[in-house]
């Protein structure tokens, strides 16, 4: 189930094209927070949480997209222009106004998925038990 959401997730409701898609797999990680409210407290929360380790999401490959009704946007900044979903029917309802945090791994499966605010070493320790991770850190310390 959880390897269907993806596809269902980033192709539909983030309406993001195939190639921007492709560019991320086994390249990158994701880190996807998604809201009804481009500034909610959460969103906000979650933004300062990792801006404080910048340097930490770029050694695990990590890049964070936002998503809202107001469009998406690539990044941390709070202060980026918001890039336009064409449809966000299926994704932004009433039953899904709430705050959700989606890791996806180099493989494109989703390896966590919140609803509230994670601590930056909370999503460190999860992709520093990551296998491609681990192969990672050996390759570096050679």
């Amino acid at each position: 189930m959880k390897n269907l959401l993806l596809p269902i997730l980033l192709s539909f409701a983030l309406n993001l094209s195939a190639q921007q898609l492709k560019q991320h797999r086994w390249q990158n990680r994701l880190l996807i927070l998604v809201d009804n409210e481009a500034n909610s407290d959460k969103m906000l929360t979650q933004l300062a949480r990792l801006k404080k380790d910048k340097t930490g999401l770029e050694e695990r490959k990590l890049i964070v997209y936002q998503f809202s009704q107001k469009g998406y946007r690539k990044g941390l900044s709070n202060k980026n222009e918001w890039l336009t979903i064409t449809n966000t029917t299926n994704f932004f309802t009433k039953k899904t106004t709430a705050f959700r945090i989606y890791l996806i791994g180099l493989d494109g499966g989703i390896k966590m998925q919140k609803q509230n605010p994670v601590n930056i070493s909370t999503i460190f320790s999860l992709i520093d038990g990551m296998p491609m991770r681990q192969a990672e850190l050996r390759k570096n310390k050679k």
